[in-house]
C-alpha cells in the first residue's frame, strides 16, 4: 500500500495507519520507520520530514488460515463458524472471508457480524447473523410479509471464547422447548451501551409468519450474572415494524437510551380496526420497561373511545369528556362493523356507552355536598335507556340510576352501587356484551368492571 507526498512533525508513522494494518507491516517498511525515527532524533523535536513512498499495487491479504467450505447441513453452521473463529483467534474482518466464500446472504438491514466486547473481559465477542445460501432467495422487504417462502430461515448467534475456544453462547432464534430453530430474515440492529452499565451490548431483531400476519422480536442481549439474556422486562413482540425505524436514543438524558419500535397494522379481517403505534421502553436499573405507548390519531369510533377510556383512566377528566362527546356526537367517524356489512354497528353501543361516561365523568367531579346536580346527572343517565332501548349499555346504565337514587345523600356510597349494579348487569348478559366489544384479535377484550370502576 502506499502513501501520498505528506509531511508532519516528527512521530511515529504508525499513527497515521488504521490499527489492523500496523501488524501487517511489510519489513521494509519497519526498518524504513526506523530510520525516520533516527533521522527525527528518536521521535523528538519540531523538524519537518517530506516523504513520498514509491506506490504499491494494492492486493488482499489471504487470511493465515484457510477458510473451511461449508457444511452439508445448515443445522451445523454455528459450531463450524466457531470453529474457525477458535482457529483463527478471531477476526479482524468480522468474517467477511467466510461469509464470501460460502456465498452468505446478505441481510436486509444490519450488518452480517458485529464485534464487541459484550462481556468486559476485554476481548471481543461475535455477534453473527446467518442464513442458509441453498435455500434462502432474495434479500426480503424490510417490512416482513406473510407470503415470503418459508426457506428465509437464519438465526443471529452470539460466540464468546473461553480458554482461547469459540463457542455459542446465544442463539436469538429457538423452539419452544428452547431447542434451535430458524427465524425469518434475523437482523443485527447494532451493538452499544444501552443501559449505560458500563457493559456493551446486542440489539437484535427476528420475525415470523405462523399465519396470515407477520410479528418481529425486539431483543437486547447483554450479560445476567454468568450468563447471556434479553434485557426486556418482558419478550417485546410487535406487528409489521420496519428495522429502520427501531431507535436507540438518549430521551430524558440520564445516560440510559429510550427504546422506541413502531408497530404497525396487521392486513386481516380477523385483525379488526388497527393503527400504528409507538412504543418507548425504558432502562429501570434491571431491565427496560415500556414506559409509553402513543398511538397514531384514528378517524374510526372504536379508537376514539378507547382513548376517552384511556384518559379517564388517567384521570384526565377534561380529556375524557371531550373524547367521550366527540365519539358520541361525530357522525363523520368510522364505523367499522357496519364497513363488514354483518348487520351490526359500532354506534348501537359505543354511543350510548360514551354518553354514560360523559355523565360519569361528571358525576366524580362533583362534591360530596352537590347533591341536586348528581341527581340531574344521574336523571341523563337513566334517560338513555329510553333514548338507546335496544342498547346494552344503556339498559345497564338504567341499573346504575336506581341503585344509586337508593343512596342520594351519600354519593360516594351510592356511585359505588350504581357501578355494581351496571356491571352485575352486564355480566348476567355477559355474551352479548362479548359480541359488542369483540372488535378482532389486536384489540383487547373488554372486562364489564372495566367499563364503571368502583
Amino acid at each position: 500500500m502506499g502513501f501520498p507526498s505528506a509531511a508532519w512533525h516528527c512521530r511515529p508513522p504508525l499513527d497515521i495507519l488504521p490499527v489492523v494494518m500496523r501488524y501487517r507491516l511489510p519489513a521494509a517498511l519497519l526498518v524504513g520507520s526506523a530510520l525516520l525515527l533516527a533521522a527525527c532524533g528518536g521521535g523528538g523535536g519540531e523538524k519537518t520530514v517530506t516523504f513520498t513512498p514509491t506506490p504499491v499495487a494494492r492486493t488482499a491479504t489471504p487470511p493465515a488460515v484457510a477458510v473451511p467450505t461449508p457444511p452439508a447441513e445448515f443445522a451445523a453452521y454455528p459450531d463450524a463458524i466457531a470453529a474457525y473463529l477458535s482457529e483463527t483467534q478471531g477476526s479482524p474482518s468480522c468474517l467477511a472471508e467466510l461469509f464470501s466464500a460460502w456465498s452468505m446472504p446478505q441481510p436486509t438491514f444490519g450488518p452480517p457480524c458485529a464485534a464487541a466486547d459484550l462481556d468486559g473481559d476485554g476481548q471481543d465477542e461475535y455477534v453473527v447473523r446467518i442464513a442458509d445460501a441453498s435455500t434462502t432467495g432474495p434479500p426480503l422487504t424490510e417490512t416482513p410479509s406473510a407470503d415470503a417462502p418459508p426457506s428465509y430461515g437464519g438465526d443471529v448467534l452470539i460466540m464468546d471464547a473461553a480458554d482461547g475456544r469459540f463457542e455459542v453462547v446465544y442463539r436469538a432464534a429457538t423452539g419452544a422447548d428452547g431447542s434451535p430453530a430458524e427465524a425469518l430474515d434475523p437482523t443485527i440492529l447494532g451493538t452499544g451501551d444501552y443501559n449505560a452499565d458500563g457493559n456493551t451490548e446486542a440489539a437484535i431483531a427476528i420475525s415470523r409468519c405462523p399465519a396470515d400476519a407477520c410479528d418481529t422480536s425486539v431483543l437486547v442481549i447483554g450479560r445476567k450474572g454468568d450468563q447471556y439474556a434479553d434485557l426486556f422486562e418482558e419478550p417485546v413482540v410487535v406487528l409489521r415494524t420496519r428495522f429502520s425505524e427501531i431507535a436507540f436514543q438518549d430521551l430524558d438524558g440520564d445516560g440510559a437510551q429510550e427504546i422506541q419500535i413502531q408497530a404497525g397494522a396487521v392486513a386481516s379481517v380477523g385483525a379488526g380496526p388497527q393503527r400504528d403505534s409507538v412504543l418507548t421502553y425504558d432502562w429501570d436499573g434491571t431491565s427496560f420497561i415500556l414506559a409509553d405507548r402513543q398511538s397514531a390519531p384514528s378517524d374510526y369510533l372504536y379508537f376514539v373511545v378507547r382513548d376517552a377510556d384511556a384518559s379517564y383512566a388517567a384521570v384526565k377528566s377534561a380529556l375524557a369528556s371531550s373524547l367521550y362527546k366527540k365519539a358520541a356526537e361525530d357522525t363523520s367517524l368510522k364505523d367499522w362493523k357496519e364497513e363488514l356489512g354483518t348487520g351490526a354497528r359500532d354506534r348501537d353501543e359505543l354511543v350510548p356507552y360514551a354518553r354514560f361516561r360523559v355523565y360519569l365523568t361528571q358525576l366524580r367531579l362533583l362534591a360530596p355536598t352537590d347533591t341536586d346536580p348528581a341527581l340531574i346527572l344521574v336523571g341523563s343517565i337513566e334517560a338513555l335507556a329510553q333514548e338507546f332501548p335496544n342498547s346494552l349499555h344503556a339498559q345497564a346504565a338504567q341499573r346504575f340510576s336506581e341503585a344509586y337514587r337508593q343512596q342520594p345523600t351519600t354519593p360516594d356510597s351510592a356511585y359505588t352501587s350504581g357501578c355494581a349494579a351496571f356491571v352485575s348487569f352486564l355480566e348476567e348478559r355477559r355474551s352479548e356484551f362479548d359480541a359488542a366489544w369483540d372488535y378482532g384479535d389486536a384489540n383487547p377484550k373488554r372486562t364489564p368492571g372495566e367499563l364503571c370502576p368502583q
